[in-house]
């Protein structure tokens, strides 16, 4: 089954209500009516009320979907989060290394235009 948004899961739960309202519309309406018309019009409302059951299924399956994607793209936004903070510490630790290493290099450079023990 294709997976819903919530927008869509809302969508969906509207039309169940608008359904069930529907089918108990049918009950009341059959009352009084003859034997063989409300035995087509009951087995007309279970097939409704068959499919509205299904359709019930399928949007908490979709609203389950749904959660479980929220929290994984959240949980995968937080690992971005950690892994750029620690890249950005190795970043900061490399630049000072690298402070070190040019300040190290000028150093020597005086040493030697300097004619000192290198």
């Amino acid at each position: 089954m294709q997976a819903m948004s919530k927008r869509q899961a809302v969508e969906a739960g509207s039309a169940l209500a608008v359904a069930e309202a529907a089918c108990q519309q049918l009950a009341a309406e059959t009352n009084g009516m003859p034997a063989e018309t409300q035995r087509s019009t009951d087995s007309t409302a279970a097939v409704g009320i068959q499919r509205m059951q299904q359709l019930e299924t399928a949007l908490r399956d979709a609203e389950a979907r749904a959660a479980a994607a929220e929290k994984a793209g959240q949980e995968a936004a937080e690992a971005a989060q950690q892994q750029a903070q620690l890249l950005g510490a190795r970043l900061a630790e490399a630049n000072g290394q690298k402070a070190d290493l040019l300040k190290a290099k000028e150093e020597l450079e005086e040493k030697v235009r300097g004619g000192g023990d290198v």
